[in-house]
């Protein structure tokens, strides 16, 4: 956990645990799929150059970042979990669906600050439960076709869901929530401070 990497890190193995108490500045990086990929930085974390996706199949993903983090690719696994302690913005596809076999789970913090995934190619694919964390920040998870098919918890400020099917909430603790399905709409239990709506 002291680890101090201040060059770059090139990496090339089959299943990678790097951590960095600082920043953390991946050069390249090179696995064979269904290997387990885990990058922890306690301050930014960088991705390569030029990478233009992450997907480790039937293995789990993790991406860690002490600051606002947009990892800029689309990425998948079986497991996905990411933080962006100063904010975490998902501006390409996260897809957790254990490479279309079984469940997977989508996990997203950070502390206190927005978790933003609204692009147009922001598209949130989760085959087991998804469980959103920004503390006092806000949640948009607002792309058209996303689809949750487990249960959806939320902690966070205002917040807004949308899924292209149906849509069931887990625990919600939000100020105002907006939730749109296009099929069943379960909305969970838990507090909404401010406003509901619900369509």
């Amino acid at each position: 956990t002291n680890n101090d990497f201040q060059g770059a890190v090139s990496l090339t193995g089959g299943a990678i645990w790097v951590k960095d108490t600082n920043a953390l500045n991946i050069s390249s990086l090179s696995q064979p799929n269904n290997q387990a990929l885990t990058l922890q930085a306690g301050g930014a974390l960088t991705l390569p150059a030029g990478l233009t996706a992450i997907d480790t199949g039937s293995a789990d993903l993790t991406l860690s970042s002490g600051t606002l983090f947009d990892p800029g690719i689309p990425l998948a696994g079986r497991n996905v979990s990411l933080t962006g302690s100063g904010g975490l913005t998902l501006s390409h596809s996260v897809s957790a669906n254990a490479n279309g076999a079984g469940t997977g789970n989508l996990t997203l913090v950070s502390t206190n600050n927005a978790i933003d995934a609204s692009g147009l190619h922001s598209v949130l694919t989760v085959a087991g439960t998804t469980s959103v964390d920004a503390g006092t920040g806000t949640i948009t998870l607002s792309n058209t076709s996303n689809h949750f098919t487990g249960a959806v918890s939320l902690t966070g400020g205002a917040s807004q869901i949308v899924d292209a099917n149906a849509l069931t909430l887990g625990t919600v603790n939000t100020g105002d929530l907006i939730v749109a399905s296009h099929g069943a709409l379960n909305l969970g239990n838990g507090t909404v401070t401010g406003t509901l709506n619900a369509n």
